[in-house]
């Protein structure tokens, strides 16, 4: 089906995606982040970096908050050496996950756009206190352990991608 909302003149195919875009325009609050799924060789397989967050205890990949003045790629830089002191350098956008949160009693639409990344290696997290776990993963155990809805759902559409 096709729904038209009036002032933008909105149209979808499709009622899930009617209903998100129509609750997007409810939130006058954006935010905008950026995270890495970084990828690191070990005996000819590669493992993925989860962090769990110490205050709501989920397993994502390393993510956060741009900067002023900051892109994308640079922020997904940033946060995962910030968060787990991994430097890592971006081979190219991986997907991006969009999703409602409340904070001090208002809703905020985020927008999280995720790179794949080489581990280049190890340094010391500076941020280390938002981070109360962290894991190396193979390709076929990270979906179990991730959290959140969204993040699984991009993860299963790009998790085949091939770096050889």
């Amino acid at each position: 089906p096709i729904a038209v909302v009036s002032k933008t003149t909105w149209v979808f195919f499709g009622p899930r995606r009617f209903e998100s875009c129509r609750l997007r325009q409810m939130s006058k609050t954006k935010h905008f982040s950026a995270g890495g799924i970084v990828l690191k060789k070990i005996k000819n397989e590669y493992m993925i970096l989860l962090v769990q967050h110490s205050k709501h205890k989920g397993w994502d990949f390393p993510k956060g908050h741009l900067n002023k003045g900051e892109t994308s790629e640079q922020a997904a830089i940033r946060e995962v050496g910030e968060e787990t002191g991994v430097v890592g350098e971006i081979l190219e956008k991986a997907g991006q996950t969009q999703y409602f949160f409340t904070q001090d009693g208002e809703k905020i639409f985020k927008t999280v756009n995720f790179f794949f990344m080489k581990f280049v290696e190890q340094k010391e997290a500076t941020t280390a206190e938002e981070v109360m776990d962290e894991k190396w993963l193979s390709v076929e155990e990270v979906e179990s352990q991730l959290t959140f809805k969204g993040t699984i759902e991009m993860w299963n559409k790009i998790k085949g991608k091939d770096y050889e």
